[in-house]
C-alpha cells in the first residue's frame, strides 16, 4: 500500500510538471517571452526617416540575436504577413487603431498588439525611437505579451508642462520697469525681414537665450528674449536617456543645475551626463543662474520651447548637442536635406505653422567634428524670406547654404561676455547686420534706441 501511494504521488508530480511545461511552452509561443518573436517581420514606411530606420535596425539586431537569423524588414507597400512589427508612421489600419487618441504631445508613444501585429509608434520620430527602446527592454525582461489588446503607453505628464506655455502673458521680466520695446520690434514679419535681408537696421540673435537675467537655455530666458523684441533665439538640444529632447547646452549637469546636491540620492542617477537621466529624473533638478545661484526653474523640453515660440512666430536656431551616436533630432544626413522632424512637431499645435528656423549641428566624420548648417522655414514664409535648399556633396559631408551664407553673422565670441555698444557698432560698421549675442536683452535695448524698423512694405503687396 505504501508503494502504491508513492507511485500515485510520483505520477501526480509528473503530471503537474508536464502541465507546467506545457503552460510555459504556450506562454513563450503565443503570449510573451523571447521565443515567440522569432518569426516576426519588421515593417517601416517606404520613405522612413533616418531615426525611425535606426530604431527598426536595433529591433532587427535583437531579433537576429534571438533567432540566429536576420528577420526581414519591408516597406509598408509590401503584401504583409500575419506576424509583423509595425514601426513608426505607416499606412496600416492596425497602426491607426493603436494610436487613436493616444499621441497628444510630441513625446507620447505606444506599444500595442493589434490583430497579431505589434505596433511601435510615437507622435514624433524621437518618440518612436523611445518606444523601440522600451520595446526591447520589455522583450528582454520577458514582460512583453503578444496577446491581442496588450499595450504599453507613455504619455508626457501635462503637469510637467511649464504653465508659461499656455499663459505666457503672465510672465513679467525682471527688466520690465526699465525697458519697453517699441511695437515694431515685436512684429515677427519685420524681424524675419531684418534677419533674412540686408537692411539698415541691426538684428539680434540670442545665444543660449537670455542668460544675463535668467538661467541659460531656460524657458523663462527664452520668453525674456521674446518680450524684449530679440529677433531670433538659439537653443541647444540634447537627448535624455529616454529620448526626450531637452534644451540644455552642456553634456554635463553640474554647471547649469543643482546636480551636485542631488546626484545619487533618492533614486536619482550619480552620473553627471544628461544622457544618463530620464526626463522624469531630470525634473527633480533646478536650474542655476550664471553666477551659480539657485532658481526654481526646470530644464525645458524642446516641445515646450517650440510650443512657446510658435505663439509669437519666433525665429529659432536649433543647435544639436547630442553625441555622435545619436541621430540628430532634426536629421540632415549626407544624402538628404529633409527636416521632417520639425514638421512632425509642428502638427502637434496650430501655433507652430509660422515657425521659421535656422538649424545647425555637429557631425562626427572619422576623428573630426564638422559643423553643419541647415536653413528653412514654414510654407507661409517661403515667399517672403526667399529661403531655399542648395545641397552640395563634399566628400562625406552635406552642405546647405542660404543665399546670404554666414557672412552676415558675427560670432558672439568676438565680444564674449564683455559685449557692449562699441562692439555692436563696430560690427555694424563692418557690414554685419545679424549678430549673435550673450547679452540679448541689452542688445535689443541698444537696437531700440539706435535703429528704425526695416521697411518690408513691398512684401505686403
Amino acid at each position: 500500500m505504501l508503494w502504491e501511494g508513492a507511485m500515485k504521488k510520483r505520477a501526480l508530480l509528473l503530471l503537474t510538471l508536464g502541465v507546467l511545461t506545457l503552460a510555459v511552452s504556450l506562454l513563450l509561443s503565443g503570449c510573451g517571452g523571447k521565443a515567440s518573436l522569432e518569426d516576426y517581420t519588421i515593417v517601416i514606411a517606404d520613405e522612413a526617416d533616418e531615426r525611425t530606420f535606426n530604431a527598426a535596425r536595433e529591433v532587427q539586431t535583437y531579433l537576429k540575436e534571438l533567432a540566429g537569423k536576420t528577420p526581414a524588414m519591408t516597406g509598408d507597400a509590401s503584401a504583409g504577413t500575419e506576424q509583423e512589427i509595425l514601426i513608426g508612421t505607416l499606412n496600416r489600419a492596425e497602426r491607426d487603431k493603436a494610436v487613436e487618441g493616444e499621441l497628444v504631445t510630441t513625446m507620447d508613444y505606444v506599444i500595442k498588439v493589434v490583430d497579431k501585429k505589434i505596433v511601435i509608434a510615437g507622435a514624433s520620430t524621437f518618440a518612436t525611437a523611445a518606444a523601440a527602446d522600451k520595446f526591447l527592454q520589455l522583450a528582454q525582461a520577458e514582460e512583453l505579451q503578444l496577446k491581442n489588446g496588450w499595450s504599453y503607453t507613455y504619455h508626457f505628464d501635462p503637469a510637467w508642462m511649464n504653465p508659461l506655455c499656455n499663459d505666457p502673458e503672465s510672465f513679467v521680466p525682471v527688466w520690465a520697469d526699465t525697458f519697453t520695446p517699441p511695437e515694431w520690434m515685436l512684429d515677427p514679419y519685420e524681424s524675419m525681414y531684418a534677419v533674412t535681408h540686408a537692411t539698415d537696421r541691426m538684428a539680434s540673435l540670442a545665444h543660449r537665450t537670455d542668460f544675463v537675467y535668467y538661467p541659460e537655455c531656460s524657458l523663462e530666458g527664452m520668453l525674456s528674449c521674446i518680450m524684449a523684441g530679440v529677433d531670433a533665439i538659439e537653443l541647444d538640444v540634447r537627448l535624455t536617456k529616454d529620448n526626450i529632447p531637452v534644451v540644455l547646452h552642456d553634456e554635463k549637469l553640474n554647471r547649469l543645475t543643482d546636480f551636485g546636491s542631488k546626484a545619487g540620492k533618492d533614486g536619482l542617477p550619480a552620473s553627471e551626463y544628461v544622457g544618463d537621466w530620464t526626463y522624469e529624473q531630470l525634473r527633480e533638478l533646478n536650474m542655476l543662474m550664471s553666477d551659480g545661484s539657485l532658481t526654481d526653474y526646470k530644464v525645458p523640453t524642446l516641445y515646450e520651447c517650440l510650443y512657446l515660440a510658435g505663439q509669437y512666430d519666433t525665429m529659432l536656431t536649433l543647435d544639436e548637442k547630442a553625441d555622435e551616436t545619436a541621430t540628430p533630432v532634426f536629421a540632415a544626413t549626407e544624402t538628404s536635406c529633409l527636416l521632417d522632424d520639425m514638421q512632425s512637431i509642428a502638427v502637434q499645435t496650430d501655433t507652430l505653422d509660422n515657425l521659421l528656423y535656422y538649424y545647425r549641428y555637429w557631425k562626427k566624420v572619422g576623428s573630426r567634428d564638422y559643423f553643419m548648417n541647415v536653413e528653412g522655414g514654414s510654407d507661409k514664409y517661403y515667399e517672403m524670406v526667399e529661403f531655399w535648399f542648395d545641397c552640395e556633396e563634399d566628400g562625406a559631408l552635406n552642405k546647405v547654404w542660404s543665399f546670404w551664407g554666414d557672412s552676415r553673422y558675427k560670432s558672439w565670441g568676438q565680444g564674449g561676455g564683455y559685449e557692449k555698444d562699441s562692439f555692436w557698432k563696430t560690427w555694424f560698421d563692418e557690414g554685419i547686420r545679424t549678430m549673435w549675442s550673450n547679452k540679448a536683452v541689452d542688445h535689443a535695448m541698444y537696437i531700440a534706441e539706435n535703429y528704425s524698423p526695416a521697411d518690408y512694405s513691398a512684401l505686403k503687396k
